[in-house]
């Protein structure tokens, strides 16, 4: 009787289980594909923002960064070389401030800046010393070569010994609860994801996430569809200035960064991070004395998260195609402009 109830209760979860899988993978294909159409819609946006008008707001959101106190106080930071092709906030202004007048050659920042290592959204964030230091990739997009001038490998951020204060990030479309829209690599959600494990490791402060945002980048909260992986940005920073999101960001706007991490401080990143570890199939399997079911219990969960890892890499998979014909067009474009 006891064996016939522990096969009744473990059919009943292994069928419960498999129902749950197939519908997590039809969420996930279903927020892919809101995503793509939102990229779609924010990148024809972007496009029919005025040249001028885009310069300015780039020189407000750099200005406003650079008056910052979160700014002024990090030694440590990772920020991205902007693409003129991708229509992203430039970073030119703000980085040339940093390697010419505050670099840590003068006891001011140490600077990284990304490099892509492939297609599987694996990048790197490497020292840079100087604008120089940048060389253009296959698709014109500037990034770090791999080793200084003198030959030597450059300081890859993960090996460092001190922790990053502040990230400042890219993205393809914000709202005002942190949620960051990206374009479908993954790879600054998989970096993220990798050093925030790397500073829990080492009992480092976790650094502050802030984005740089066009006002016609900013949607309203609930349109940008989210998945465990998606990282939620602590400010977001616009022509019209600040928008503290996080309790992290609010901390570090009014106190100096010598400061312990504060209680609530803490709270969000572990709410984050919780967030960020639910899973569908965290329910333990019920004890019992089988121990070939419990085995086989264990496989179905390793079965469901490699079908979620397989759904979220096709998706990304579909985001590089799309990206890569909106490059092509934008060049087309391009060429097409200089004979008119």
């Amino acid at each position: 009787m006891r064996t016939q109830t522990v096969m009744t209760q473990w059919c009943t979860r292994a069928a419960f289980g498999h129902m749950r899988m197939s519908t997590a993978n039809e969420d996930l294909d279903a927020i892919f594909k809101q995503k793509r159409l939102l990229r779609t819609q924010v990148r024809k946006t972007l496009k029919a923002i005025d040249p001028s008008l885009r310069s300015h707001q780039e020189n407000a959101v750099q200005d406003v960064v650079l008056g910052a106190p979160w700014f002024k106080s990090a030694r440590r930071l990772c920020a991205y070389i902007s693409c003129a092709a991708l229509r992203e906030v430039d970073t030119y202004k703000l980085l040339s401030h940093i390697l010419q007048h505050d670099n840590d050659a003068t006891g001011g920042k140490r600077v990284y800046v990304p490099r892509v290592e492939d297609k599987n959204s694996h990048m790197r964030m490497l020292h840079i010393s100087r604008i120089d230091d940048l060389i253009a990739n296959s698709m014109d997009i500037l990034e770090p070569a791999p080793v200084d001038a003198d030959g030597n490998p450059r300081e890859d951020v993960m090996q460092a010994n001190d922790p990053v204060d502040l990230f400042i990030l890219p993205g393809l479309a914000f709202d005002r609860s942190g949620r960051r829209l990206g374009r479908g690599g993954g790879y600054y959600d998989t970096f993220l994801k990798n050093y925030q494990d790397l500073a829990k490791t080492r009992n480092w402060k976790q650094p502050l996430l802030v984005a740089l945002s066009y006002s016609e980048q900013i949607l309203d909260e609930g349109v940008i569809p989210m998945t465990s992986s998606d990282f939620p940005v602590d400010a977001l920073v616009s022509p019209e200035g600040v928008i503290p999101i996080s309790t992290a960001a609010l901390n570090r706007d009014n106190h100096d960064h010598g400061q312990n991490v504060e209680d609530e401080d803490q709270a969000i990143l572990e709410d984050h991070a919780d967030e960020q570890s639910a899973d569908i199939t965290q329910q333990a399997p019920v004890q019992y004395d089988g121990q070939m079911l419990s085995q086989i219990w264990t496989g179905i969960q390793g079965l469901q998260e490699g079908l979620n890892n397989l759904t979220i890499n096709v998706n990304r998979g579909f985001d590089r195609v799309h990206n890569r014909l909106d490059d092509l067009e934008q060049k087309f474009d391009d060429f097409r402009r200089s004979f008119e």
